[in-house]
């Protein structure tokens, strides 16, 4: 979640503190807005505030994506030093590494965390 601050600080937020002062200026100091002029108006920052989510989403979901990335990553990389291990062991021992059963623990993937 982000802090108070920095949604206070959000351009979302600042735009529709604007769009408020805006009219409630207007309206102090007798300036008469048509219906016409005040739809426009809302109009205009409800579709700035929408696109402005509508790229947040987009940004978030590409950071998750980035992340699930490297993560598989790492998770390739720790199972190519497993089998490396594995097969040093084998031909220093001249024995068989001991299989271990992780079918209860596995997702399918390969290694269990």
């Amino acid at each position: 979640m982000t802090p108070l601050w920095g949604r206070l600080k959000s351009r979302k937020f600042l735009i529709a503190i604007a769009g408020v002062l805006i009219f409630v200026l207007s309206q102090f100091f007798g300036a008469d807005f048509d219906i016409e002029a005040t739809l426009a108006l809302a109009g205009t920052i409800i579709a700035y505030i929408t696109g402005e989510a509508l790229v947040d989403n987009g940004r978030a979901k590409a950071e998750i994506a980035a992340e699930v990335e490297f993560w598989r990553g790492q998770r390739s990389s720790l199972e190519d030093q497993f089998f490396a291990l594995k097969k040093k062991y084998e031909a220093l021992t001249g024995e068989e590494a001991e299989a271990i059963d992780y079918s209860a623990a596995d997702d399918g993937g390969g290694l269990p965390y």
